[in-house]
């Protein structure tokens, strides 16, 4: 019988009685679905018809992904659906204490169980105008200002009450689930065979009755996921920005220049992306002429933006979603066709940077960390004596003169190669288009709007240059408090005319227990955002945190909460992502995921490699790589008390201070880039840096 209008006019009816009637009302009608498309499954046992609903689930995951992947990729809203489909497994077992014992459906849950409701309708395929009673039912508000979470609270106070008395309870949850699945699958297939299994199913109920605890904890740990998955899909299903996200984007005219900030999770990319959407919708940006460019800082962001863009349904342009980089190397080959950016010091030749009072990386620091990046002036230099922020380097003026000779030969010498570094390109960019801007125009320079994603990490020598190629409006996202990097966002102030500046003060990305963790240790970070106290209200676990006295201890930890989620909590292996400062320890565990659960991984850092639409496994990345992005499950870890690498190469030299802000700021972007649950593992070492001390003070 397919589903008719009436099916669904007595679920909306139902949904103002009694919940758990509401409840089993969903799930009869989804398992009468299952049962006419899989009739092959259902089991007459003396008599009795049994129907393997958790099954019909994975056969129907498994149609799907035939018919997605039939001669062609899968789109990024079928992948999004597949991963969803295990939730389904989740809100059913559910039905048997309602059905069976007369529980009851606390309201406040409820929701959770319509999107998955909502899930199973998409899967089927049903038409959509049969189911637009479904977002009617009064059971729906996720927008309440206040949310009755007593539940929810209970429930995880349970289960840091049960991993308080037993820290290996996830490990035993995994011994406790593959034991039960060798017991059913036994019994299952004497059943199948006609055999007596009354000895399987007693071994089967005992093992049931002698951990108690591991079933209740599963329990409470399935509900809180089950709750903050469906959540956040019934927020990407309807792709809704907050209300204050709303009044940013009722104000914002593309008549002048806008500067959005706000602390991790606030969604400055999402208002950043909306106010695009806004801009083609009004006719101010049109995509077919490239009047707009959509900038980041590297390859992963604008490949996460380009990936967020198609889920908007924002089909835009290519060539208008790029790097900064790749912008640069664009007006370059226009202004100087000879010319190419180099990236290293290393790469730049022996005869450059040479002056008998310096050593040649001091000039090239001096010159490309702070006077090219800062697009400081000679008057500025010498006779303002501007403070070298975090850069260890003397101030004298005696020092400073012979220094300023020495990079204005360099400069001199410069001129003649075709090799030019990063920033004294962008230099050069932005003193062509002062001195030319017909020429510039002609070139094809300018761009009527800009947006850029991250400002924070870009220096004023690049935020100045589009600015000055931009001829409408300027839009920047940032926050000083993730810069990973020498800092730009001050910069992005002083550089914008006619500047509107927004403020982000919610934050809807992350869990409460991750905020909560975020913003505490935020108050260790050295120059600090002051202005910005956002708050969190969606529930979710508690940080998980393991201090451990090796490496391979730390390996073993995370296999443990690998194989918990993917099997315990069913969770799709593409929403996990383990972080890491460098990549030696990932690439380690790469080979035993692979090994140990036969799952695949992939590694977002591997830029052209890796696409967020299309990419399978668990995802591998560096703490660097992680900006701007966000995943449902997070592992951190932090293997040798280290967080910066910088080798003996490196052309970066900051004082103490500077090292320590930018090291507290990076482990601030990799903790809030969890969504929904966050474990961390620390590698005990004697000589761990002060942003993993201070971490640890938190944790406590």
């Amino acid at each position: 019988m397919p589903i008719s209008r009436a099916d669904i006019d007595r679920l909306v009816a139902l949904s103002g009685a009694d919940e758990g009637f509401f409840f089993l009302a969903m799930h009869s009608l989804m398992e009468r679905t299952l049962r006419e498309s899989y009739p092959e499954l259902i089991i007459v046992e003396n008599g009795i018809t049994k129907f393997p609903f958790n099954k019909a689930i994975y056969k129907l995951n498994e149609d799907l992904w035939n018919k997605f992947h039939d001669n062609r990729n899968i789109q990024p809203s079928e992948r999004d659906l597949l991963k969803r489909l295990n939730d389904i497994k989740l809100s059913h077992e559910k039905t048997h204490p309602v059905r069976h014992c007369y529980a009851t459906i606390k309201k406040n849950l409820l929701p959770m169980h319509i999107q998955c409701f909502v899930t199973f309708s998409q899967a089927m395929g049903w038409d959509k105008r049969l189911t637009l009673g479904i977002g009617r039912l009064k059971s729906i508000d996720w927008d309440k200002k206040e949310h009755d979470y007593d539940l929810l609270q209970e429930n995880i106070k349970k289960i840091d009450e049960l991993i308080s008395e037993n820290e290996n309870l996830r490990e035993q949850a995994n011994i406790y689930i593959e034991e039960n699945e060798e017991l059913q699958s036994k019994n299952e297939k004497l059943q199948n065979a006609a055999v007596n299994a009354k000895d399987y199913e007693n071994k089967l109920n005992a093992a049931n009755s002698d951990n108690k605890k591991i079933r209740e904890y599963l329990d409470f740990i399935r509900t809180v996921t089950l709750y903050t998955r469906t959540r956040h899909d019934y927020e990407q299903t309807i792709i809704t920005p907050s209300q204050e996200q709303r009044d940013i984007l009722d104000k914002v005219t593309l008549e002048e220049d806008y500067l959005v900030r706000g602390s991790a999770g606030t969604g400055k990319s999402l208002v950043l992306l909306k106010t695009l959407e806004k801009g083609i919708a009004d006719g101010k940006i049109n995509k077919e002429s490239f009047n707009f460019r959509l900038l980041a800082y590297n390859k992963t962001l604008t490949k996460y933006n380009k990936y967020i863009t198609s889920l908007l349904g924002i089909n835009i342009p290519e060539k208008s979603v790029t790097t900064v980089d790749s912008m640069l190397n664009t007006l370059l080959k226009q202004a100087y066709p000879d010319n190419y950016i180099i990236y290293t010091f290393e790469k730049c030749p022996e005869t450059l940077f040479v002056d008998e009072n310096f050593d040649r990386k001091s000039i090239f620091n001096e010159a490309d960390k702070f006077i090219w990046a800062n697009n400081v002036s000679k008057i500025e230099y010498l006779d303002e004596k501007i403070p070298i922020t975090g850069m260890v380097v003397p101030q004298q003026l005696t020092w400073r003169k012979n220094m300023w000779e020495a990079i204005e030969k360099c400069e001199s010498e410069l001129e003649k190669q075709k090799g030019w570094p990063r920033l004294f390109a962008a230099k050069k960019l932005n003193e062509f288009v002062e001195q030319n801007p017909q020429k510039a125009k002609e070139l094809g320079f300018f761009t009527s709007y800009s947006f850029v994603d991250e400002v924070q990490d870009l220096p004023p020598v690049i935020i100045s240059l589009i600015k000055k190629t931009t001829e409408k409006s300027v839009f920047l996202a940032g926050d000083s408090d993730q810069s990973i990097y020498l800092k730009g966002l001050k910069s992005a102030e002083l550089s914008l005319s006619r500047k509107t500046l927004f403020r982000l003060k919610k934050n809807f990305r992350n869990s409460k227990q991750i905020h909560e963790l975020a913003e505490k240790f935020r108050n260790t970070i050295p120059g600090r955002e002051k202005e910005s106290y956002p708050t969190a209200d969606n529930m979710g676990l508690s940080v998980s945190h393991y201090q451990v006295n090796g490496l391979g201890d730390a390996y073993s930890k995370i296999m443990t909460d690998l194989r918990f989620n993917l099997k315990a909590l069913e969770t799709a292996p593409e929403n996990i992502c383990i972080l890491c400062p460098k990549k030696q320890p990932l690439e380690k565990l790469a080979e035993r995921i692979k090994k140990e659960l036969n799952q695949k991984t992939s590694f977002i850092y591997d830029s052209d490699k890796f696409d967020f639409s299309s990419s399978e496994g668990i995802k591998l990345c560096t703490m660097q790589s992680s900006k701007g992005l966000e995943f449902p499950i997070v592992l951190l870890l932090l293997p040798d008390g280290k967080l910066l690498y910088n080798d003996d190469n490196s052309i970066i030299k900051l004082d103490d201070t500077a090292t320590d802000e930018q090291e507290h700021n990076l482990l601030y972007v990799a903790i809030t880039r969890a969504m929904e649950m966050l474990s961390i593992y620390i590698v005990e070492n004697d000589k761990q840096v002060q942003a993993i001390i201070d971490l640890k003070n938190c944790l406590k």
